[in-house]
């Protein structure tokens, strides 16, 4: 991630305030001005932070006293006092109970948050590297749905005080799981943040099931995506087609929304779909090119056996490994592109050989 600073100077502090008190003042009749629609109609808007420097004798050490000083050694503290040990624990990675206070997991998102917006003004590949290996400490703790709460994941069978027995069991009873996942939220908005300040080119999401938040709505992740002013897509590899179609329409021109699962590519076309990316695609271009037409000049009928056509031919590839024998495939047709990368292993030439004989009893050719 590399920092693009922008040119526009922040004004001293004072004369913002006498600005920012200017426009707060009483209408012409002396009453209080009712508060504008939304925001296309503030007198006084949000500047994106990718957008402004800092450079005067104030505030811009005491943002780099942060960023070189206050941010690490926050860091540091987390680790002396378990805070990472915890996350450890949830990942399975190290033995023992959880410690401390249930919510302690948040000060590790808030740390994230600030180095991002810090990195978002001043790039430093140092911090940099550290918020890496916070986020990948943090992604391992997390369980196959999604869900992410050491204090309960450290150890199930003795959650710590104030937490459920089962998860979610108190989350109305201050149990701070929602109040954790909150903060996470905020954390990746200002790690996507900082990401996109890196670059004026289009930037996408990849939303992955395995990884995504479970419980997120469509109105919050958009929401949130506000933060980040070259945001311009995303690809939706999920099977929650009300999720992907609440976010196209709420999305309307603004995002080019991307279908990912192959298997119900049919289906991310009736929701809305822009356009679609799947690995398969690289074997039966030619089958999904004909599943779009159709789908635009209203085959639908045609489409369906299309999509029944891909799926017989998937249903095989996941008998041998889908990405080795994708990949194999290829290679028979001269377009050797190498092996899976681990954990996916490549295809032994008896495999190979299996799975062509599958294929050729779908009368299936690569083409």
């Amino acid at each position: 991630m590399k920092n693009r600073r922008a040119s526009t100077p922040i004004v001293p502090a004072l004369a913002a305030l006498l600005v920012l008190a200017s426009c707060a003042g009483s209408a012409d009749d002396g009453s209080t001005p009712a508060l504008p629609p939304g925001p296309e109609d503030w007198r006084v808007r949000p500047v994106a932070l990718d957008r402004v420097s800092v450079d005067d004798q104030f505030w811009a050490p005491r943002m780099q006293r942060n960023q070189d000083v206050t941010i690490p050694h926050i860091i540091r503290m987390n680790e002396e006092n378990v805070r990472h040990d915890n996350f450890r624990r949830a990942a399975g990675e190290l033995d023992g109970a959880f410690e401390g206070y249930r919510f302690n997991d948040t000060d590790v998102y808030k740390v994230v948050e600030a180095a991002s917006y810090s990195l978002t003004q001043n790039y430093d590949a140092g911090l940099d590297a550290q918020v890496d290996q916070l986020i990948e400490m943090i992604a391992a703790a997390q369980e196959d749905d999604g869900y992410l709460f050491p204090a309960w994941s450290a150890d199930p069978e003795n959650p710590a005080p104030g937490v459920g027995v089962e998860r979610w069991a108190y989350v109305h009873g201050n149990s701070h799981e929602l109040y954790g996942a909150g903060h996470l939220i905020e954390a990746a908005v200002a790690h996507y943040a900082a990401i996109g300040a890196a670059s004026d080119l289009p930037f996408y999401i990849y939303w992955l099931a395995a990884s995504a938040e479970q419980g997120i709505t469509a109105e919050q992740f958009l929401d949130a995506m506000e933060a980040v002013p070259n945001f311009s897509g995303l690809k939706f590899t999920d099977s929650n087609f009300y999720l992907f179609q609440r976010l196209v329409h709420l999305a309307g021109d603004r995002l080019n929304i991307i279908s990912g699962p192959d298997e119900i590519c049919l289906g991310g076309m009736v929701a809305g779909s822009d356009a679609a990316i799947g690995s398969t695609y690289n074997i039966m271009p030619k089958i999904y090119v004909e599943m779009r037409q159709c789908f635009e000049d209203g085959g639908i009928r045609q489409a369906m056996d299309l999509q029944d056509r891909a799926n017989q031919v998937i249903a095989t590839l996941f008998r041998f490994g889908i990405l080795g024998g994708i990949k194999a495939l290829l290679s028979i047709r001269r377009l050797p592109v190498g092996p899976p990368r681990l954990p996916h292993t490549p295809l032994d030439q008896a495999a190979q050989t299996a799975l062509q004989e599958a294929l050729d009893e779908l009368a299936f050719a690569v083409e």
